[in-house]
């Protein structure tokens, strides 16, 4: 897997951010006048401007991911409540599942976990016997660790585990 060529420059950014943040603060403790909300909007606009979600491919955080297999034309998305997966073909919604709802899975951790990870998966060697050569699996981890994988081409999940 390959992170875009912004890598760097943003952590830069963040790096220098974080810097100038502490150094504002720092200013502000050493004299009377507080931060005027000019210079507090400066701040956070310059934090909403670091997108963390092109950075870290494999994070899904408060955003949509999206993840396209070019094989099968589908586009694979994970909602902002980090909850649904929702699988597309030219615009139209071929299935939609909640893994953890629909499976009925035992609350482990927490009450209500949130996708925290999600890779598309190509079978090289068969090693459970409901895999074939070539099948492709949405792997899907969660926030309470409960784990397993979403078949592509119905939206099945399988639960694999728990730690």
């Amino acid at each position: 897997m390959t992170w875009p060529g912004t890598v760097g420059t943003n952590y830069m950014r963040l790096i220098l951010l974080i810097i100038l943040s502490f150094s504002c603060l720092d200013s502000f403790t050493q004299s009377d006048s507080l931060p005027t909300d000019s210079m507090i909007k400066k701040i956070e606009d310059s934090w909403k401007d670091l997108n963390f979600k092109d950075e870290h491919p494999d994070f899904v955080g408060n955003y949509d991911y999206v993840i396209y297999d070019q094989e099968s034309n589908t586009k694979f998305t994970i909602d902002s409540s980090e909850i649904l997966i929702t699988a597309t073909k030219n615009d139209s919604i071929i299935w939609t599942t909640d893994p953890w709802l629909d499976n009925k899975l035992e609350i482990y951790r927490h009450n209500r976990p949130v996708i925290t990870y999600f890779k598309l998966r190509t079978v090289e060697k068969p090693k459970r016997k409901y895999e074939t050569k070539g099948q492709k699996f949405l792997q899907v981890g969660y926030s309470n660790s409960q784990f397993g994988e979403v078949d592509i081409k119905n939206g099945r999940f399988i639960f694999i585990g728990q730690d």
